[in-house]
């Protein structure tokens, strides 16, 4: 059975005649951490905001270490089943329908100026109003920004990169991804999948984490290993079975991460993370080199167990759905497209008003939640020429 993709809404998850509902579960349980997430990014201490605070950079770091790895993994899986239900040529136009066009005509004419307005207008480069700054946005525009849409791009960019790898072909009609995906069936086959990503962490030494708290190569391995651990039952089987025990793993690991990075327990480590947070190619002192390694590949391995577990635990317990899941499943990639610019738009104003950082909070996320919602299903979802552009299927 054919059905419709865009990899942050309803996509082909079947397998066979058993469809995965826990990863359309999964995929509206992440967008909404991503939109708390991004709640929070208004209150990260790493950020020049009036008023800051520990808790939301923390909240924000325990999100780096599963979020956005998630969707890839997701998006992985997606790109499995779809390629399964879907001809190559169609699959091509799939991606192109529901991931490029939403990203080229929403995200770089309607999404991305008011944010980019706004960074500009609270740095004092520009001071009139938005209509007269648009003109100068099409003017300077650089094609690299889309704002938080950069996971579109991501995610358009690797398809290709590894669309020779994700097709099937021969008498099997089997990928090549899937003609060795045996290799990994076995139990210790999941930690197996994740040794790439555990041998780069050192890389992180390197790198410039300004997108969702990781960088192209980890990206890269998430999506590959989300392709792979749903080519084989026995690894879905595998992630069932020890759920439990990477999500006890994943937990203690987090706790020793969080500790290291906002405790007084190495300080050094503290601070260098605070300072260069965004940028952490900017070179670090030699004798922080060693312990930045082991730091940062603790970091891979929570990140690992945390997909064993969250996987692990959604497949035993959410396969299922209704009538809220399949409203809400449709709506994530226009929600996800939305949300952002209303949220900072919102906290714009209230980050000024003289009330407590939580009521701030609160107020952001509620008023950002409820117009996001409202402007999804009186205009997008309703309008056939706004359900295209937002990746949707027309609706007859």
């Amino acid at each position: 059975m054919k059905d419709e993709t865009s990899y942050l809404s309803k996509s082909s998850l079947n397998d066979k005649n058993d469809r995965l509902y826990y990863l359309d579960w999964l995929r509206l349980i992440t967008i909404i951490a991503v939109f708390l997430h991004h709640c929070s990014r208004i209150f990260d201490l790493r950020n020049a905001h009036a008023i800051t605070g520990i808790l939301p950079t923390i909240h924000r770091e325990f999100d780096n270490l599963w979020m956005m790895p998630l969707f890839f993994m997701i998006s992985g899986a997606a790109i499995y089943y779809s390629l399964k239900s879907r001809k190559v040529g169609e699959f091509i136009k799939e991606r192109l329908l529901r991931i490029l066009l939403p990203l080229i005509i929403i995200g770089v004419f309607v999404i991305a100026p008011p944010l980019s307005y706004l960074i500009e207008f609270i740095n004092g480069q520009f001071s009139d109003n938005f209509f007269k700054w648009y003109p100068h946005y099409l003017k300077t525009w650089n094609p690299g920004y889309t704002g938080h849409l950069w996971f579109l791009i991501f995610l358009f960019v690797y398809t290709f990169i590894l669309f020779v790898f994700f097709i099937p072909f021969g008498k099997q009609k089997a990928s090549i991804f899937l003609r060795f995906s045996n290799l990994f069936k076995k139990s210790w086959g999941l930690l197996l999948l994740f040794i790439p990503l555990i041998a780069i962490a050192p890389l992180e030494i390197y790198s410039k984490r300004l997108l969702g708290g990781w960088d192209f190569l980890p990206y890269l391995l998430f999506i590959i290993c989300g392709y792979l651990f749903f080519t084989n039952e026995q690894i879905k089987e595998s992630l069932k079975r020890y759920c439990i025990a990477s999500f006890a793993i994943a937990l203690l690991l987090t706790v020793i991460y969080l500790l290291i990075e906002f405790s007084s327990v190495m300080p050094e480590i503290s601070s260098y993370m605070l300072m260069n947070f965004n940028d952490l190619s900017s070179s670090s002192p030699p004798d922080l080199t060693w312990p930045l390694t082991g730091f940062f590949v603790l970091r891979h391995l929570a990140a690992c167990f945390w997909m064993i577990a969250i996987l692990g635990l959604a497949g035993r317990f959410l396969n299922f759905s209704n009538r809220f899941l399949g409203y809400a499943s449709e709506a994530i990639l226009p929600f996800y497209i939305l949300h952002m610019t209303i949220v900072y738009l919102i906290g714009f104003f209230v980050i000024q008003w003289t009330v407590g950082m939580t009521i701030k909070y609160i107020i952001i996320a509620l008023a950002s939640f409820i117009i996001t919602v409202l402007i999804y299903e009186f205009l997008v979802r309703r309008i056939n020429v706004l359900r295209v552009l937002f990746g949707m299927k027309i609706k007859y």
